[in-house]
């Protein structure tokens, strides 16, 4: 399937004229004070990324397909550089057809910036029918039997590459609007740019930072995505388009600090930075300094395992952004790790296992007991063809002391933070488990379709108020149906 910049721009107009007439239908939501997920993504996983942006998120989980040779390339128009703009043709069911990139241009390629983006749109049925339209503790794709613009997405990055030698300079600066802001912005900084009055759409820059490079080391300095799990924040480099509650509510989702990464050799990428804590910026309202390590091996056989620490200190259960109980906002040791391991088992099937631990201390206020939230995520990708892949998970997320699910996204300070409708307080396990495809029609790189089933239960006690996680607070599981649709350019 080939796209042409012209149809692009079309089809882009089309998408948003569309979308800005169905936002207006959605239902007003008290706004729960609500609560969530990664440095050099691709340093991270083994396989290449198909359509994947620079340092945006881990590569597609599905192991590339063999190369067809005797494939003509190039989209019918030159970029004034003296070769095609960029687009591949399918040749044969394996064929890799490339990204179609509506910005480049002679000019970008010669200074080395990349600017890109996507339009992305869902649709999510829940046979519930919750009366509060909202899928219970699933934010993101939260809105029950409705539509939701999730992400228009564009990105401006001057990737750094020294080839192990030398020096060089880059950036990079992200821009989301659309439903999915509410979970990306940082205290201190999306609430200038915002109205707080608005529930669903806004804006927010979930990255914008310096980095310089010099041999095997670079280091980033501003506002970056947090190098934690194996689902991120650009939704085009995730498999579904509904989300683990270890992303949700296990991880930051972003920071502002400073990180620097070292390419030890081929195998191993050791990091280690300082961050202003779990999704605030800089001047925001928690004082404290907290840091991050990280670690990557990549194996021969294009295994790898990421392992990634987080020690900091964050605001108690009872620090809503008014007073706390003691006069004042309260602050407490927390502790998370992460670890994630890719494996392909065959060259069409990959195999991708994650396990996070959280702890936090008096996590209810002065004196009370320590939150802890942990579990296990497996995933199966299977490659049929360029155009198909399949994919199965299961989650299980165990929310020990009832502190993390449910509760405010990403942070209690953030402008419409949002979680839960119902509320938090559910101390037991969360379980989901999610199967779908993603369908590339005919190869293409610049369209991406997800519609995928998902079941969600919970085994545990009603939280404070007798209500239970689903179903506006009367069930203990739902059955979820969405889907979504990407136009990349």
């Amino acid at each position: 399937m080939r796209l042409t910049k012209r149809a692009m721009a079309l089809a882009i107009a089309g998408l948003l004229a569309g979308g800005q007439a169905a936002i207006a239908q959605q239902p007003s939501r008290v706004t729960a004070p609500a609560r969530t997920t990664a440095y050099e993504y691709d340093s991270y996983y083994a396989q290449e990324s198909e359509g994947a942006t620079p340092e945006a998120a881990p590569p597609a989980a599905a192991p590339a397909a063999p190369a067809s040779g005797g494939c003509a390339t190039g989209c019918g128009e030159k970029n004034g550089c003296g070769d095609s703009s960029g687009c591949a043709s399918a040749c044969g069911d394996d064929a890799s057809p490339e990204m179609c990139h509506l910005f480049e241009t002679c000019w970008t390629k010669k200074v080395g910036l990349q600017i890109g983006g996507w339009t992305t749109q869902s649709f999510t049925w829940n046979t519930s029918n919750p009366a509060d339209r909202f899928n219970g503790p699933v934010t993101w794709t939260d809105q029950a039997n409705q539509y939701q613009l999730n992400q228009q997405y564009l990105y401006i990055d001057r990737p750094t590459n020294t080839e192990g030698d030398g020096w060089d300079f880059g950036g990079r600066v992200d821009f989301l609007y659309g439903t999915d802001y509410r979970f990306t912005t940082e205290a201190n900084l999306e609430n200038r740019i915002n109205s707080v009055n608005h529930p669903y759409m806004g804006l927010a820059i979930p990255q914008f930072y310096g980095e310089v490079a010099a041999d095997n080391l670079k280091v980033k300095l501003g506002h970056f995505y947090s190098p934690v799990g194996y689902f991120v924040v650009p939704t085009i480099n995730n498999f579904f388009n509904s989300l683990p509650y270890t992303f949700q509510y296990g991880e930051p989702f972003t920071h502002s600090g400073m990180l620097a990464t070292w390419t030890a050799n081929e195998h191993w990428t050791l990091g280690a930075g300082l961050i202003q804590g779990w999704d605030s910026f800089f001047g925001g309202p928690n004082p404290h300094l907290g840091s991050i390590c990280t670690a990557t091996w990549t194996g021969e056989k294009k295994d790898s395992f990421a392992w990634v620490w987080i020690q900091d200190h964050e605001p108690d259960a009872n620090s809503s952004g008014v007073v706390a109980p003691t006069g004042g906002r309260v602050y407490t040791s927390r502790y998370l790790h992460t670890m994630v391991y890719t494996r392909p088992l065959t060259e069409r099937l990959t195999w991708v296992a994650q396990s996070d631990l959280g702890v936090q201390g008096a996590a209810f206020g002065p004196g009370t007991q320590t939150a802890r939230w942990y579990g296990l995520n497996q995933y199966l990708f299977y490659k049929v063809n360029n155009a198909w892949t399949w994919g199965a998970s299961y989650e299980w997320f165990r929310d020990e002391e009832g502190f993390r699910v449910g509760a405010a996204v990403p942070s209690v300070f953030s402008p419409n933070s949002s979680g839960n409708a119902v509320g938090p307080g559910f101390a037991g396990n969360f379980c989901e488990t999610t199967w779908g495809p993603q369908w590339r029609p005919g190869g293409s790189q610049n369209l991406l379709i997800r519609p995928n089933l998902r079941w969600d239960w919970y085994n545990g006690k009603a939280n404070s108020a007798g209500q239970l996680p689903y179903d506006s607070g009367t069930r203990s599981q739902q059955f979820i149906w969405g889907t979504d649709v990407t136009l990349i350019y």
